[in-house]
């Protein structure tokens, strides 16, 4: 059977339909500072790391959580850069200051590091009491660990706290920022290497992807809407209800305590295709109940052919 264009169901409602259609537009605009807000705290917020996804009373959970207050976690960052040697005063530097009173700290004022150590302090601690060792015998201690393997090159490893790794990426913000400017180099001149380090490069990445592609992707959405139904009109109302439910998948997200994560990423887009997929459906089914009993209740009708594939 085919379907009449959408063009041919503008008068089709009855005043009740008019009256449903109407309070339901009402509804989604009065929604909508709630969601834009609650869309904004989600993307706002650094993601979520994998051990996130995993229920705290897990087994496994648990036993790495033990493992954890015991001997820290493995959430660290290595930072190195040319000339980051044992005897330069940079490294010092960025260690007083990575635990010290100005160091990063969340909102609640605590520290997003749970420790650095560097080589300098290490080799201090192998020679002084109780193994008093002399120093070239510690530096070769550590050749390979938190030394290279010219003897003087060394790193710096800083340690994530829980509250770091939730605001991640400003901490490593703050050690690019920090030092560069202590050590006097670009920030593109530090090597930077760990788990922390890869996470927050995804990170950057599925946000940036995110950033950069939304907009195309929902232009092409757009325009295909407009050539499956041939109305701009009715494509625009389909896109601007898709892009509700992308905002309202936001608001469900923020209402569960969660942030996005490098999976949950591609949820915006994917959600706005069904959206206007489903959409395009229910017009169509709007049409096939026009042709099949004509203009009075066809509302109805549309949305009883169409609850089930569309809700499907």
């Amino acid at each position: 059977m085919t379907s009449p264009p959408p063009s041919s169901l503008a008068a089709t409602g009855s005043p009740l339909s008019l009256g449903v259609a109407v309070l339901s537009l009402a509804v989604l605009a009065a929604c909508g500072p709630w969601i834009t807000r609650s869309a904004l705290s989600v993307l706002a917020a650094d993601a979520t790391t994998p051990l996130d996804w995993v229920p705290a009373d897990h087994p496994q959970r648990q036993d790495y959580d033990r493992f954890a207050a015991a001997f820290d976690s493995g959430d660290v960052l290595v930072l190195s850069w040319p000339g980051c040697h044992l005897d330069a005063p940079a490294v010092t530097k960025l260690l007083e200051a990575a635990t010290g009173d100005d160091a990063p700290r969340d909102p609640a004022g605590r520290p997003l590091f749970a420790g650095v150590i560097c080589g300098p302090t290490a080799v201090d601690d192998l020679v002084a009491p109780p193994l008093s060792l002399d120093r070239s015998t510690a530096v070769d201690r550590l050749a390979g660990v938190l030394v290279g393997e010219d003897g003087t090159t060394t790193c710096l490893v800083f340690g994530l706290a829980a509250e770091g790794m939730q605001s991640r990426r400003e901490a490593v913000a703050w050690i690019r920022e920090t030092a560069s400017s202590i050590a006097d180099l670009a920030p593109d001149a530090l090597h930077l290497a760990g788990p922390v380090s890869d996470t927050v490069a995804i990170d950057e990445a599925s946000f940036g992807s995110l950033a950069g592609l939304a907009v195309p992707a929902a232009l092409v959405t757009l325009l295909v809407a407009w050539m499956a139904l041939g109305s701009l009109g009715y494509s625009l109302l389909i896109f601007a209800l898709a892009s509700w439910c992308v905002g309202l998948s936001f608001t469900t997200l923020a209402a569960s305590g969660d942030r996005m994560n490098a999976v949950l990423i591609v949820m915006p887009v994917l959600v706005l295709v069904l959206g206007v997929s489903a959409a395009i459906h229910l017009v169509n089914y709007l049409g096939a109940a026009l042709v099949a009993g004509g203009r009075r209740g066809v509302a109805a009708r549309g949305v009883r052919l169409a609850w089930k594939p569309c809700g499907l």
